[in-house]
This record gives structure tokens, C-alpha cells and sequence, in this order.
């Protein structure tokens, strides 16, 4: 079994890390938000860095190696502030990230990616080679490709009886891909169930959306068509390249990383709009769930609400305190957000 080394943000290329032998695993909330993170961070600060924070500040390091941070946001910058001090798993980088896609901030994520590497080389006495980058890139473009057939299919009603797609997809970014990979071919060689009827909804959220929000919306009677998050749809696009030198690969992973769909930090409000609109025709409406106190969502959030309203769209906005269960009051705003949509 591959040591594990967790990471926070889907800009930081999984490859890298396992070429080099290790699990990328991503970090997500596991379960109530504790007063410990709040003796650590302002009440009114994001609630998902607070949660994540609450599992690690009484000592489990969860079986990590280390954690990768990247400059995602100003959320992260003080989550890594308080775990250098505060939480015993080693954070082996901190590593720049370009807030545009240009030429010069390729390069520049490109060199950053290049001391990630030399920082991880010199701390485990491992060398990273072309043939395993190579091998752990053409991993994950298969991961991909299956994904793709995964959404296609979700997006039509089609998945096979049983599967927990929330689940699933947590599942894809905490286990080995090769043996995620075999389990995703298994699924799609199964028999779809009939699609069913009720709203068609998209999911927006900002890390994930709680598989308990879209279980608890199948079961009031709407669909969920589409996912927006980190763990979804808001993933690479375009496969690179496993060709050529460790630095070949590194330019091509910046490049493609770089691409990927834009979240808000990204600055490029008409591309995030493109993004999010690709299913208009497929939707009856939107449900925001963002983090409470996560500020580039929540500012973001009038804007992209405008731009639905004008295509028809009706938008419901929940806050996440980051509590692994949905409250009563966001229960019963569901219920009446999908009522609204039957008429």
C-alpha cells in the first residue's frame, strides 16, 4: 500500500505525486465542526478550512506522509499558517499558483512545479523519472476518460442501481486510481436505471457538495443532472501529454492545469459563466451550496445568480457551516424550492 501524502486544492497536479510512489489523497471535512478550530481561527472565518482544521488539531494525522498546500486562496493561507504550528503533519510545500492562464503564468506554475518536485526528491530520497511521471499520467487520463462517461450517463438518469455518485466520487480522490479505475469500468459495463422524472437540478458548491444534499433531493423527488465542484466537474479537460522529459511533462501539466474549468479565485467571470451554463438546456434550476464565510463563492454569488435568472433558471443559495448533516431549516427550503419547480 502506497503512503499517503494529502493535498487541498484540484490545481496541484495528482500525477506528480503518484509517480513518486505515494497516494495523492484528497483533504475533505469528515465530520463536526469542534471549538478547537475556532480557538485557532476567527468565528466569522470559512467554515471549510475551520472543519478540515477541527479533524487534525487534536493530534490524528489520518496516516498522511505530509500535505501539499497551494496559494488558493486566503482561506488556505491561514489554514497553513495555524497547521505549521499546530498540527502534527509535516507540510511539505506551499506551492505559488498563477490566477491566469497566459503563457507567463504556464511558465511560472511550470517552475513552481519544478521545486515541488525537487523539494519532494530531496525529502523522501526519491528521483522522479520520465517513465513513472509517464505511467502516472496516463493513469489518470483513463481516470478521466471514464469519468466523462460517468457524468454523461448521470446527466441522462442512467447509472447503474445502487450507486452512490456523491460517494463515488469521494472514493475516486482518496483511492488508488488503478483500482478506481477497475471499479468505474465495472460500472459502466452495467445496465443503466431509467432515468427518472422530477426538477432537473445542478449542484454548485465550492470543494464538494454533501452527498447527503443530493440524496436528500432524489428522495423529495428532483434529479440531479450536474455537479459543479472540485470533486466533479471542475476538473481537467484536456489529457496531457505522457511523452517526452520529466520536464516536458511538468510544462504540459501546468499548461493543462491551468485550464481546467475556472472556480471563482480564478478570476475569469465569462469563463466561469460558459462553464456553468453548458447544461442550460438540461435544468429547471440551480442549487448554490457554498460554505458559510467563504468569500470568493459568496461574492461571486449575485453575479452568477443574475446571469441564471436571465436564462430562466430559478437559483437556491444554502450555507454550509460544515456540519456532516443537512439542517432542518435547509430541509424545509429544499422541500420548497422543488415545490416552486413542479409548478
Amino acid at each position: 500500500m502506497r503512503p499517503k501524502i494529502g493535498y487541498f486544492c484540484p490545481y496541484l497536479p495528482k500525477e506528480i505525486v503518484y509517480a513518486l510512489g505515494f497516494l495523492p489523497v484528497r483533504l475533505l471535512p469528515r465530520g463536526e465542526q469542534e471549538a478547537e478550530a475556532t480557538a485557532f481561527l476567527p468565528r466569522n472565518f470559512c467554515s471549510l478550512v475551520k472543519a478540515i482544521l477541527a479533524d487534525f488539531i487534536g493530534g490524528d494525522d489520518h496516516g498522511l506522509e505530509g500535505v501539499i498546500f497551494l496559494d488558493a486562496c486566503d482561506g488556505y493561507r491561514r489554514l497553513h499558517d495555524v497547521w505549521r504550528e499546530f498540527v502534527p503533519v509535516e507540510v511539505l510545500d506551499f506551492v505559488a499558483l498563477p490566477r491566469l492562464e497566459t503563457p507567463l503564468a504556464q511558465e511560472r506554475y511550470h517552475q513552481a512545479l519544478r521545486l515541488l518536485v525537487r523539494r519532494l526528491e530531496e525529502r523522501f530520497e526519491r528521483e522522479l523519472t520520465a517513465e513513472a511521471l509517464g505511467q502516472a499520467v496516463m493513469i489518470y487520463n483513463h481516470q478521466r476518460r471514464l469519468l466523462r462517461t460517468l457524468h454523461e450517463r448521470e446527466r441522462h438518469g442512467a447509472l447503474p442501481a445502487g450507486v452512490d455518485y456523491g460517494e463515488l466520487m469521494v472514493q475516486v480522490y482518496s483511492r488508488d486510481p488503478e483500482l478506481m479505475n477497475r471499479r468505474l469500468e465495472a460500472i459502466l459495463e452495467e445496465d443503466g436505471a431509467n432515468g427518472a422524472g422530477g426538477p432537473r437540478l445542478m449542484l454548485v458548491g465550492s470543494i464538494r457538495v454533501k452527498p447527503e444534499l443530493r440524496r436528500t433531493i432524489e428522495e423529495l423527488g428532483g434529479r440531479v443532472v450536474a455537479e459543479d465542484s472540485c470533486l466533479d466537474l471542475r476538473e481537467l479537460v484536456d489529457e496531457v501529454n505522457p511523452e517526452g522529459s520529466v520536464d516536458d511533462i511538468l510544462r504540459d501539466l501546468a499548461a493543462r492545469y491551468l485550464s481546467i474549468p475556472p472556480c471563482p479565485r480564478m478570476r475569469d467571470l465569462r469563463g466561469r459563466l460558459a462553464h456553468l451554463l453548458r447544461a442550460d438546456g438540461h435544468l429547471d434550476g440551480v442549487v448554490c451550496c457554498y460554505y458559510k464565510f467563504c468569500d470568493l463563492f459568496l461574492a461571486e454569488f449575485p453575479l452568477i445568480r443574475e446571469e441564471l435568472r436571465k436564462r430562466g433558471l430559478p437559483v437556491l443559495l444554502l450555507e454550509d457551516e460544515g456540519q456532516p448533516k443537512l439542517s432542518g431549516q435547509a430541509l424545509t427550503r429544499i422541500e420548497a424550492f422543488l415545490e416552486m419547480l413542479r409548478q
